[in-house]
């Protein structure tokens, strides 16, 4: 009986055994998530990319190193070379300079010569501005594009359509020749109505026919003031007349050639001049 108790106490005092487990588990995902950046230039090029940290940043750009300085025209064709620019360059200055009249004609084109009355000249309407900036590309790209010539300045008279192209008129629209040269004669009346010299000019005769040219011995102008001055002279040829009767002779000429030869000269659209005919001096005003 002793036993059984003794026992008995030996199973409700014996040792504890603790087992005190705890488990904190503290758990932090980090997720770096790469952003890029990506630019493109041009059709073609080169790479550079450039990654930061585990999972970094990846900087991809893209660079044309085939860039080339070209222009499109418009039909669409793109101009790379000399030739190209050639092509539509001469292209272009047929469709500006081309006419049927010299009306027509009268835009200088400043820059296609060195000489003053030598530039090339287009008509009054054609639209110049593809023009010059394909002069503007030729002298980017160093082409050659206006031939030389020479750097004089001509009188010149007005403007021409020669075979179809605008151009300078050189030639005077007056013969040359001199009243001095001719047979004796009084100009009795001067004067300019409108556009028109109208003169009078008497002379001994009767007997056969008179002939009385208006001439511009000296074709131009001259003085740079407020009012240039140019000389007409009358040529008179008698054809040998034996008669002693004094005839009269009304002469008219249109003073049209003369403006657009003032007009052409000093490249402004109106203006005025002094006309000297004999003794008689008119200003002549359009």
């Amino acid at each position: 009986m002793r036993l059984v108790m003794l026992l008995l106490l030996a199973g409700c005092t014996g040792d504890k055994d603790t087992d005190d487990t705890s488990a904190i588990t503290d758990t932090t995902e980090t997720a770096d998530t790469s952003a890029t950046d990506t630019s493109t230039t041009g059709d073609s090029g080169t790479t550079d990319t450039s990654t930061t940290g585990d999972s970094g940043t990846t900087d991809t750009s893209i660079t044309d190193t085939n860039a080339t300085d070209t222009s499109v025209t418009d039909t669409g064709i793109t101009l790379e070379t000399c030739d190209q620019i050639a092509a539509a360059f001469h292209a272009e200055t047929e469709d500006i300079r081309s006419c049927k009249e010299a009306t027509e004609c009268g835009q200088v084109l400043t820059g296609t010569s060195c000489g003053c009355t030598q530039n090339w000249i287009a008509r009054l309407d054609a639209d110049v501005t593809d023009f010059y900036a394909l002069i503007d590309q030729a002298s980017a790209m160093e082409c050659e594009l206006i031939p030389d010539s020479s750097c004089d300045c001509p009188n010149v008279y007005g403007f021409a359509c020669d075979e179809g192209t605008c151009a300078w008129e050189y030639d005077s629209p007056l013969p040359t020749c001199r009243a001095a040269d001719g047979d004796a004669y009084t100009l009795t009346k001067a004067l300019i109505v409108k556009d028109e010299l109208r003169l009078t000019a008497s002379a001994s005769g009767g007997c056969a026919p008179h002939d009385f040219t208006i001439c511009w011995p000296s074709p131009w102008f001259e003085g740079a003031g407020k009012l240039e001055v140019t000389e007409l002279e009358i040529h008179h040829d008698d054809h040998n007349d034996p008669c002693d009767a004094i005839i009269s002779e009304d002469i008219r000429y249109d003073l049209a050639p003369l403006r657009e030869a003032w007009k052409a000269t000093y490249q402004q659209p109106s203006g005025s001049f002094l006309l000297r005919v004999g003794e008689h001096e008119l200003t002549y005003t359009f």
